[in-house]
């Protein structure tokens, strides 16, 4: 890619964003349109970091969250509460382990594997979390200058 090129971004079903930093990639609406007005995560937590909050994102910069509320598990709420959505709701329950495809029919790629073979989705933005919570005081062992590595395994999940 030449300097100053920005990419463009696979998106599901073929679809083509016009470029990663651009205007609402072509196609977003089928996404949009149907959304529920409770957007609810049922699932682990890698999978929300890496499917469910990152699409959250997405919409709140494209102001298609404003109207809607954010149902997460209890403790979460500090990955959602910069977004710009009607409110965020933490519910007091075990997480389980979920398809995708049943509980949450509306996301754009639903195999946190893969990514539905696509590659990195227009419709996910990744927040900065080392940003985000570079503030807040470490545990004395752990090193600020060293990156933060999420593990979420799957014990026993084969493909």
């Amino acid at each position: 890619m030449a300097p100053g090129e920005q990419p463009t971004v696979p998106m599901p079903s073929g679809h083509q964003p016009v470029s990663r930093f651009g205007a609402e990639p072509r196609g977003a609406s089928r996404f949009v349109d149907d959304l529920p007005e409770t957007l609810e995560w049922t699932g682990e937590f890698g999978a929300e970091l890496v499917l469910f909050n990152p699409f959250c994102r997405w919409l709140s910069r494209e102001g298609h969250l404003r109207q809607r509320r954010i149902l997460t598990y209890r403790g979460m709420r500090c990955f959602y509460d910069d977004l710009d959505c009607r409110e965020i709701v933490e519910k007091d329950e075990p997480r389980r382990w979920t398809i995708p495809q049943v509980d949450a029919p509306w996301l754009p790629v639903k195999d946190e594997i893969t990514f539905d073979g696509l590659g990195r989705s227009a419709l996910h933005v990744y927040a900065d979390l080392r940003r985000k919570f570079g503030d807040l005081p470490l545990v004395p062992d752990i090193a600020a200058d060293r990156p933060l590595l999420v593990v979420h395994n799957k014990p026993g999940f084969t493909r």
